[in-house]
């Protein structure tokens, strides 16, 4: 094992999770950013190995901000499942979101009719930050 006890990620050429990401300076932290990037569920298993291989091989203190506006319950799924699947005995990713903004749109909906509706549109964005870090046991 070393240091970070890395998570077992399957080695196919194809798969970017196989791959580390090395910092050109070896104590220098990793900042990933990402947005809107976990809308398809089939692809959420394979975005998170491959964050936490990145994270796993990268110094204490580096970390993945997502930002991501809810659309649908699901959205969350993500966020709240993060790092139960790429877990070790000593480490695993762990999510924060870190902040939150919700944004009313009031607009008039035109029928055509006799009468317009007034619309309210909500919109929540989140920012998540994911850090690989020692499991408290």
């Amino acid at each position: 094992n070393n240091k970070n006890d890395q998570p077992n990620v399957q080695n196919h050429a194809h798969d970017p999770a196989s791959t580390t990401a090395k910092p050109q300076h070896p104590n220098q932290n990793i900042l990933l950013l990402a947005s809107d990037c976990v809308y398809f569920e089939e692809l959420n298993a394979p975005l998170e190995r491959t964050i936490a291989s990145i994270l796993s091989a990268a110094p204490t203190g580096s970390m993945c901000l997502i930002a991501s506006v809810r659309r649908w319950k699901r959205d969350n799924a993500f966020f709240s499942r993060i790092g139960k699947s790429t877990r070790t005995k000593t480490h695993s990713l762990q999510c924060v979101c870190v902040q939150e903004t919700v944004t009313r749109n009031s607009s008039i909906d035109k029928d055509g009719g006799d009468h317009d509706d007034l619309v309210e549109k909500r919109e929540i964005m989140r920012i998540y930050a994911i850090q690989w870090l020692r499991r408290t046991l």
